[in-house]
């Protein structure tokens, strides 16, 4: 097979680089091209169905809480019975309005559906919106219900969405029904205002609310586009948005309307070939200039290497060209040194040994606790305790913490956040046969700790205080000492004998990992594995008074 030249090779892996990095850059700057073509329009059309939606459920709020007031309902009860005028009620009702910039008019009716009040129109004689407006406070009376909503729709024109509620007395006695037909206006100009299209649609896909009429796309007052991302209308394509403002029935469509890519490839495709054409004309001419400086060094390297071959590579190389080859030559007499890797090789097999043994005692969860505490929420649920919701909010939030992978160390504060929902759960069970206390200072918060640190030694408290005493005591404390998180859970139990409390001393200094003791054994053992050898666990008890356990942590800088 014939030999080509180093000069060949590199001018022909010179031009192959050349190719690639043009075709890199096309696909970047395509990609770029694309991601604000579609996701970044995506989003921006998100962001503004979020705010129209903010808007329509803001503004319908505020006309359903003006409609429930107490002020609201005395002042239609007065213009029910006569007892104030039109002007009154037109007073209240704009000043409201004005006040909040909301736009609407107000209709009030007596329990026979007669209309009392009507600011919507001026014309009493409009007989399709009294029709509507007496099948409305129909089916408000008969129905019972305290908030009622619906579309009003006249052929052509877009609807007004209306809420009605009753009005009463003072002895609870429905008297008549007061409806505010709200306007599209205050939505259409906040699409406007904000530069976005959209519209908003009721029940039955009435059209409330549209920026661009061309969106309709002949559709008159209803609106019901396809299910999908894409929306084409008028000859235009759109990005299409739709959420639904579930409290009252409306669903709103935001539009973003998409570019024209063809003309953005075409001068990005040119761009790139001129580019491409450059670097060839001149990367070839560089190539031959660069093989022809390094050639005297490849030939010294290539008989530098051949030494080596032939004295099983005891033999080191020797190049002083001040350039890469030199630290080519560096690099091949590092690898021969493969004591050295060999090494790091160990180390590594050492960290990762200690990592998984760290996440398997991580792994440790009493199981009788889950046991009793399931048993006592489905007691709790038979008796039809009402706290016993978040008693099973706290049990699911302590398991997703328990199981959850823990790499790294977590801070006090979070670990003792899943501490209180343990305790919380052991005083439900409990109620008074066991009290706790906690006393740390916020200075120790931010410090941090192993995953589940102090839970297991609550746990050894509980399990064991509880069997031999009608009531248990435990004092949780901490503080900072000599650049140490210094911690603390007594308890008012019976306490250990001292050839146990011996035993277990022994256990946890043992680190012995084939026991099956868990508890403080384990504390104890990810406590070195995670903080180093300055970071300690010491036991104290005496029979009759209780136990102590008080745990050292070291800072973590400089740590696994």
């Amino acid at each position: 097979m014939a030999r080509i030249s180093y000069q060949e090779k590199l001018s022909r892996q010179f031009n192959r680089y050349i190719v690639s990095i043009a075709l890199v850059l096309l696909a970047a700057l395509s990609a770029l091209l694309l991601l604000h073509t579609f996701f970044i329009t995506q989003f921006q059309n998100l962001k503004n169905n979020q705010l129209l939606c903010q808007q329509v459920e803001e503004d319908c709020l505020q006309w359903e809480n003006f409609l429930r007031s107490e002020e609201s309902q005395n002042t239609f009860l007065s213009r029910l019975r006569d007892q104030c005028s039109d002007n009154h009620v037109s007073y209240f009702v704009n000043s409201f309005s004005l006040e909040r910039d909301l736009e609407g008019g107000l209709i009030l009716s007596d329990r026979n559906g007669e209309i009392v009040y009507n600011s919507v129109v001026h014309d009493h004689t409009n007989l399709h919106l009294s029709y509507f407006h007496s099948l409305l406070a129909e089916n408000v009376i008969e129905t019972g219900t305290e908030l009622y909503d619906t579309i009003y729709q006249k052929t052509g024109e877009t609807g007004c969405y209306v809420l009605a509620v009753p009005v009463y007395n003072q002895n609870r006695i429905r008297q008549g029904v007061a409806a505010v037909y709200i306007s599209g206006g205050n939505w259409e100009d906040e699409m406007r205002q904000n530069q976005f299209d959209g519209v908003v649609v009721g029940g039955n896909d009435y059209v409330l609310a549209v920026s661009n009429p061309g969106l309709l796309d002949g559709l008159m007052n209803r609106f019901a586009p396809e299910e999908g991302g894409f929306y084409s209308a008028g000859g235009r394509s759109y990005r299409q948005t739709k959420d639904a403002v579930a409290k009252y029935g409306l669903t709103v469509f935001t539009y973003q309307q998409t570019g024209d890519m063809l003309a953005y490839y075409m001068v990005l495709v040119l761009a790139i070939c001129v580019l491409l054409l450059a670097l060839l004309f001149t990367g070839r001419t560089f190539s031959h200039r660069i093989a022809d400086l390094n050639a005297r060094s490849v030939e010294t390297l290539h008989e530098e290497i051949t030494t080596i071959q032939d004295r099983a590579g005891k033999h080191r190389i020797e190049l002083h060209t001040d350039d890469e080859f030199e630290t080519i030559a560096e690099h091949i007499n590092t690898m021969l040194d493969h004591l050295d890797s060999l090494n790091q090789r160990n180390m590594e097999l050492a960290r990762l040994n200690n990592q998984m043994e760290r996440l398997q005692l991580e792994a440790q969860f009493d199981p009788h606790f889950l046991y009793n505490t399931l048993e006592s929420i489905r007691y709790g649920v038979r008796l039809g305790d009402k706290g016993i919701d978040s008693m099973i909010l706290r049990l699911t939030g302590l398991l997703r913490y328990s199981i959850s992978p823990a790499e790294s160390p977590v801070t006090l504060e979070e670990d003792l956040g899943h501490l209180q929902d343990y305790l919380d759960i052991i005083h439900y069970r409990f109620q008074s046969r066991f009290h706790y206390s906690i006393d740390i200072p916020d200075n120790c918060l931010s410090r941090y700790c192993p995953k589940l640190l102090l839970q297991p030694l609550v746990e050894n408290s509980v399990k064991y205080g509880l069997q031999c005493r009608k009531t248990l005591t435990v004092t949780i404390r901490g503080w900072e000492e000599e650049g140490f998180l210094c911690l603390e859970v007594r308890d008012d139990g019976p306490g250990i004998e001292p050839e146990r409390l011996e035993e277990l001393r022994a256990l946890i200094a043992s680190g012995d990992r084939q026991s099956t003791h868990h508890g403080l054994k384990n504390v104890a053992r990810r406590l070195q594995l995670q903080f180093g050898s300055d970071s300690t666990l010491n036991l104290a008890s005496r029979p009759g008074e209780g136990t102590a356990v008080r745990i050292r942590v070291a800072h973590t800088e400089g740590l696994l």
